[in-house]
C-alpha cells in the first residue's frame, strides 16, 4: 500500500515519479545520468535552432504571402490552386 505521505506528494505534483530497483552499480548509475543529460541538452539545442529558424521564417514576405494564398485557396476549396501553392 503507498504511504500516505508519498500519495499526497503524487497528488500535488505535476511531475511523474517512476522508482526502479536495479543492481546497477554507482558508476553505471553515474554513466546513465550523464547519458540522459547529454540527450537533455542536445534536445534543447536542436528545439533552439529550430525555433531560431522558424522565427526567421515567419518575418520574410514570401512566407507570409505564400500563407495568405494557402488560407484563401483552402476556404474557396480550391485544390489545383492549393496544390501549386503547396509545391
Amino acid at each position: 500500500m503507498i504511504q500516505p505521505e508519498l500519495k499526497a506528494y503524487r497528488r500535488c505534483s505535476d511531475r511523474h515519479v517512476l522508482v526502479l530497483e536495479t543492481n546497477l552499480t554507482y558508476v553505471e548509475k553515474c554513466q546513465i545520468f550523464h547519458y540522459a543529460d547529454l540527450v537533455r541538452k542536445a534536445g534543447n539545442e536542436l528545439t533552439g535552432i529550430m525555433k531560431k529558424r522558424y522565427d526567421q521564417l515567419v518575418r520574410t514576405k514570401r512566407y507570409r504571402k505564400l500563407k495568405g494564398l494557402y488560407k484563401k485557396y483552402k476556404d474557396a476549396d480550391n485544390k489545383k490552386a492549393l496544390k501549386d501553392v503547396c509545391d
